[in-house]
């Protein structure tokens, strides 16, 4: 049975009391954006994060020219730099914690095979390359010019209908994406989401991400965006699909998420409707949220729904179903050599360059590289039999109607 939604009245600002209502995000004109972008430090930047940038940029004075300080968190710190080989800017993550052993270096290894099995998508922050310096991981990726999604909210008093189903559209494609790898990323959250300077949304950080058919690090996301069933059982894509949605109500409610408590309860057994928005939206993120995981919508049926099949049509947008078949082709050789890769790693993980993805994929570098080492039957029957299927698939839609 559907479950009654009642809609909540939602103050217009408030300071969290204790009470049980959601209360709104506070809002902070951005009058100082400009002098921050002059600091290199980052106006909020902490003294030891200063001292880290120091360090940092001396050690990566050969390779990269650093240009500032972006953020940093339970990880470590991130610093914006232009590399002195393509003149390109990027974003690298510093971690904090020094690898005590072959467990920890697994699990960084395991991020880094993530990045490389999901390969490249437009709405996935794009990793360009990683290696360990002194015992702590570095990890490059693209920049996001225009920070998180997080950081969107606090300096706009107001999101229009339209970008909220921008970033719900964004999302839906990100995690379809993912979930077609079979990963499930786990910590789909404002934090995580980044706005680019052409106005699109990327999805980054794997750290918590699970790969259903690969043994992984199992872990829980903020619980601020968690989905109930993901406390008492093994997680599915439908944890994902909570998250989007609860992504999309505080984008589009502007409310502070609770953390636990009746009001953690309540949005995940009867979430209030959304006030001021359409009837459409409302019901999509209410299907979203819906206590029950089963009931929920994947992330297909999410893009047949008629608002954004006409966004999609309206947009231009770059993935033919046949570019769809060489993404999946690239991705399905590489994920097949990196578990094998990964395997080797973790026993034999002495190079300080631990990963680097390339933008032009040679399929006969990476097989010759690694038929040096072990399996190498099984690799080269894995990877053709994917291709007799990629082709069989290509033969399908070239065929006539």
């Amino acid at each position: 049975m559907e479950p009654q939604f009642r809609p909540l009245p939602l103050p217009e600002f408030a300071v969290f009391d204790g009470s049980q209502k959601f209360i709104s995000k506070p809002f902070k004109k951005p009058d100082y954006i400009e002098d921050r972008e002059n600091n290199l430090y980052g106006i909020f930047a902490p003294i030891q994060s200063q001292n880290r940038l120091s360090e940092f940029a001396r050690k990566q004075a050969e390779r990269f020219e650093t240009v500032g300080y972006i953020g940093s968190g339970s990880f470590g710190d991130v610093y914006k730099v232009r590399s002195k080989i393509d003149g390109k800017l990027y974003a690298i993550k510093w971690s904090r914690k020094k690898h005590r052993g072959d467990a920890d270096r697994r699990a960084s290894l395991y991020e880094l095979y993530t990045f490389a099995l999901v390969g490249k998508h437009p709405h996935l922050v794009e990793f360009v390359q990683a290696w360990e310096q002194d015992g702590l991981m570095l990890t490059q990726t693209e920049l996001c010019e225009n920070g998180n999604l997080e950081n969107y909210l606090i300096y706009n008093d107001k999101v229009s209908e339209d970008t909220v189903w921008k970033i719900l559209l964004d999302m839906a494609l990100a995690a379809k994406w993912l979930h077609d790898q079979q990963v499930i990323h786990l910590d789909i959250k404002p934090d995580n989401i980044f706005v680019m300077e052409n106005g699109d949304y990327k999805l980054g950080d794997f750290g918590l991400s699970h790969i259903t058919d690969f043994t992984s690090p199992t872990s829980e996301g903020d619980s601020r965006y968690l989905a109930a069933e993901v406390l008492t059982q093994a997680p599915t894509t439908a944890a994902d699909i909570f998250s989007i949605g609860a992504t999309i109500f505080e984008v589009s409610e502007r409310v502070i998420m609770p953390s636990q408590g009746q009001l953690w309860h309540q949005l995940r057994n009867c979430a209030p409707h959304l006030e001021g928005r359409s009837q459409e939206l409302d019901h999509l993120v209410h299907q979203l949220l819906h206590p029950n995981y089963l009931k929920r919508p994947s992330a297909d049926q999410i893009l047949r729904h008629p608002r954004l099949q006409q966004m999609m049509l309206n947009r231009n947008w770059p993935f033919t179903p046949l570019t769809h078949i060489l993404f999946r082709r690239m991705t399905n050789v590489m994920s097949l050599f990196l578990k094998r890769y990964y395997e080797l790693a973790v026993q034999q993980a002495q190079s300080s360059l631990i990963f680097q993805q390339s933008n032009n994929f040679n399929q006969n570098q990476y097989q010759n590289s690694f038929y040096q080492s072990r399996n190498k039957d099984t690799l080269q029957c894995d990877i053709n039999e994917n291709i007799d299927k990629d082709k069989k698939m290509d033969n399908n839609l070239e065929s006539p109607q």
